[in-house]
């Protein structure tokens, strides 16, 4: 009688977890995909893999893969424990790579925001091609927020790197190429684990439901301060060649861009205006007897332009708060007998 002994063998516990993306537009999918307001959350590897294998078909320009308004987050982890293994890679967006770095993947990617990956936000892993990020949010990733300084890369004809109106938060900062092919326009790249230019830097939300639009949930997190001003607003550089949503064009408000995934609609500015000679509390001196409270808010405007020869005397205490504009206008006269708060 023959015994028959069955050995299992041990799991290759360092492979666990690789190749499970959120989003894969690897290896032969095809060309000219897009994504748009998607998001990729607690995925084993990446959130977005672009990584190529050309078999068969041949795109001798490259393919190309389109991202608007998509989020990446807190992948490269084991959902339910949070543990990690070497081959659960963990990058936000994987922008393309190929076995000889020489394959091309065409990545557009904007207003995009990628936050607590285990590796990069946004990595360009050898990817031979052109890669376009306008407008697009890092925080806090495990390694690089921009990851785009691959080397040994053999580079496709008339590829480009194109970075503008960027911005990012986080202790491991970006790597980012230079070069004749490299564009870098108004981006803002901090080093640190803290901003006040951000309304809120709390992530716990990000997974609620969507909008009953289907759009992704409108929070508060990486949104840009208004009060006082963060610096991003109305720092950008305009895009009116850039496609967006299938027309032309990325749409802003106020006088320019603001850097980042997220537009900030201007506050409305309340303006008081002294007109008159004398007291500041008579309301008579004010345009349209419109007389300012005695805090006035950031975001509103005081301009003291007295009559000609007049004054404005400033009798009653009084508080300017942050993010508030006061204006005396040349060769006016104003007078402080009372005290004048300015907060900073």
């Amino acid at each position: 009688m023959k015994m028959q002994t069955w050995v299992q063998a041990p799991l290759d516990l360092v492979a666990i977890g690789g190749n499970a993306d959120g989003f894969s537009p690897k290896l032969d999918v095809g060309d000219s995909i897009i994504f748009r307001g998607c998001r990729a959350w607690t995925n084993s590897d990446d959130g977005w893999d672009g990584y190529l294998k050309t078999t068969g078909t041949v795109y001798p320009d490259g393919i190309t893969t389109i991202l608007e308004n998509c989020w990446a987050f807190h992948n490269g982890y084991y959902w339910l424990d949070g543990t990690t293994t070497a081959s659960e890679n963990g990058n936000g967006f994987k922008m393309g790579g190929s076995a000889l770095k020489d394959e091309a993947h065409n990545f557009v990617v904007i207003k995009c925001l990628s936050f607590r990956n285990k590796a990069k936000g946004y990595d360009q892993n050898n990817n031979a091609g052109s890669m376009y990020l306008y407008n697009n949010t890092a925080h806090s990733n495990g390694d690089y927020d921009f990851g785009l300084n691959s080397s040994g890369v053999t580079y496709a004809a008339g590829a480009v790197l194109v970075v503008i109106n960027n911005i990012s938060l986080g202790i491991k900062g970006t790597s980012i190429r230079s070069g004749s092919s490299v564009t870098k326009l108004t981006n803002s790249f901090v080093n640190s684990s803290t901003s006040a230019n951000y309304l809120s830097l709390d992530s716990a939300d990000v997974t609620v439901m969507r909008g009953l639009d289907s759009s992704l949930p409108d929070l508060s997190y990486m949104h840009l301060q208004t009060s006082p001003s963060s610096g991003y607003i109305d720092a950008g550089t305009a895009l009116p060649l850039v496609t967006y949503h299938g027309a032309v064009g990325v749409p802003y408000e106020g006088t320019a861009p603001d850097l980042g995934a997220y537009e900030t609609t201007p506050v409305a500015t309340v303006s008081y205006t002294f007109t008159g000679n004398g007291n500041w509390d008579d309301t008579s001196n004010w345009l349209n007897s419109s007389m300012p409270p005695a805090t006035v808010a950031g975001g509103t405007q005081i301009i003291i332009n007295p009559v000609d020869g007049g004054e404005c005397l400033l009798n009653i205490p009084y508080t300017v708060s942050p993010g508030a504009i006061f204006t005396v206008m040349a060769g006016k006269n104003f007078r402080i007998v009372g005290d004048l708060n300015i907060a900073y």
